[in-house]
């Protein structure tokens, strides 16, 4: 095949350089700079095209209201409907577009030289001259002809040969398509391995690049860095699609791995962008969603970053660490080690804080409604329960070295008496020493039975996760 091309190559240069001794120079040097106008305006053009505001607005526009009169899924019609993807779509076919203009360029200039030289050839061939320098340079004409001709004609070659061996190279091979990818593939690491493509590379690889970029938000990037996060991304989605379950833990290693691509590939962030801010933003306004207040509070969490890259990225980490601890418990008896992680996992991200304020929330109502020291069907604390408090306030007057033995005497008291009331030999142990070190010091000889409990529930939704961590709070 290089053979080919070489021979190929061989006899354009060729052809240009005869045509330029047989049809005259005067008409070489107008064929060339003709050329080059034409390749200077098909470039141009195409530039323009590609990044055109009004055309991308337009575009954009039509997209967008044909795929919400299509039948398409609201997830679809936001990858369509993303302005982004006109852009990329552009830079994509920008190669194509170059070599349409050129040929249209040349087809209406070859036009325009067929009329101006029925006027004006005869003058020319008489001011011809065979002079060496003259000759030369008509030749110097024909070649560059030549090689802009070569150049347009194999800039869609190298582009779209090496657009499909980065994204055949980043699909998985054991995804159902990939017999098909890898043929293509091949084949297009066939051309890019021929000599012209990697010359045109070697000397015009600012075309390539320049005809590829685009930008998103902003921020510039080109199709050849975005295609294979693109192919990728689309490989790993397909699984989790096809379950159906978000939560389910397979998923985490392919969230993972899209989050690892979104770092260099803002086509593909704003695209995810998208697609979440669609997915959420629609769970959000359902209000009968708000009874599930966990689930709300990260669909919420999710809307709010769906435009920003960075944040978006960061709780795809979150979801998936989340997604690993979601998989190694029971989801019928999570562990306190289990949730100590969890919580660890989203503390670990910023954008989480409206999630824990939330965890937060219901662990303070669970621990208002489970922590109670003993009340009558009045409302009234038992007689129990204010005498163990009366005995908290002796204990304070004791020195401290005596105070951890009575008030474990006096918690297990009240735990054989107090109706309600129950607790390990550990958590008793633990919460002496909190009387001890934390309650009495602060109150001193004024504890209540009110004050003792509010204490109580402060302490606990303060000290949630290292009370979890060292197992003094059991979930079940």
């Amino acid at each position: 095949m290089n053979l080919a091309l070489i021979i190929c190559v061989l006899v354009v240069l060729g052809s240009s350089i005869g045509f330029a001794l047989l049809r005259g120079l005067p008409k070489t040097r107008i064929r060339g700079i003709r050329n080059l106008v034409c390749f200077g305006l098909a470039f141009l053009a195409t530039i323009l095209v590609k990044g055109s505001a009004n055309l991308t607005a337009t575009f954009s526009s039509t997209l967008e209201n044909a795929v919400e009169d299509a039948s398409t899924s609201q997830v679809v019609q936001a990858i369509l409907a993303d302005g982004s993807v006109v852009d990329f779509v552009s830079a994509l076919l920008a190669p194509l577009l170059f070599l349409i203009f050129f040929i249209g360029l040349e087809i209406l200039t070859g036009i325009a030289y067929i009329i101006v030289m029925a006027i004006v050839g005869k003058k020319l061939h008489k001011s011809e001259c065979d002079a060496p320098l003259k000759t030369l340079r008509a030749i110097l004409w024909a070649v560059l002809s030549a090689i802009l001709v070569l150049v347009v004609l194999i800039a869609p070659l190298s582009a779209y040969s090496g657009y499909v061996k980065v994204a055949g190279d980043a699909i998985p091979e054991d995804v159902s398509y990939a017999e098909t990818v890898e043929e293509v593939a091949n084949a297009a690491v066939e051309v890019e391995n021929t000599v012209v493509v990697k010359t045109h590379r070697a000397l015009f690889g600012w075309l390539d690049t320049t005809l590829a970029s685009f930008k998103v938000a902003g921020v510039k990037t080109n199709v050849k860095k975005e295609l294979p996060v693109l192919a990728a991304s689309v490989a790993d989605i397909g699984p989790v699609l096809e379950n159906g379950e978000l939560t389910d833990p397979n998923n985490a290693d392919a969230i993972r791995r899209i989050a690892n691509r979104m770092e260099n590939a803002p086509l593909l962030s704003s695209l995810l962008g998208s697609v979440v801010y669609t997915i959420s933003d629609e769970y959000v306004k359902d209000a009968s969603n708000a009874s599930e207040p966990i689930p709300y509070a990260v669909m919420t969490i999710l809307r709010n970053d769906a435009n920003d890259p960075a944040k978006l990225r960061a709780d795809f980490y979150t979801l998936a660490d989340v997604l690993v601890i979601y998989g190694t418990v029971d989801v019928d008896n999570y562990t306190s080690a289990a949730l100590g992680s969890f919580l660890k996992a989203v503390q670990s991200n910023p954008n989480m804080k409206p999630l824990l304020d939330e965890i937060d929330r219901m662990a303070r109502d669970l621990i208002n409604e489970t922590v109670s020291l003993g009340k009558e069907t009045s409302g009234e604390y038992s007689n129990v329960v204010v005498s163990t408090v009366e005995e908290f306030n002796d204990i304070a007057k004791l020195p401290k070295s005596e105070q951890k033995a009575k008030v474990v005497e006096c918690m297990e008291d009240l735990l054989d008496d107090a109706n309600g009331l129950d607790a390990t030999d550990k958590q008793i142990d633990y919460f002496s020493d909190v009387v001890v070190n934390e309650l009495i010091p602060e109150q001193g000889g004024e504890i209540t039975p009110a004050s003792a409990e509010a204490f109580l529930v402060d302490y606990i939704n303060e000290h949630w996760e290292e009370l979890v961590e060292k197992g003094i709070i059991e979930i079940d």
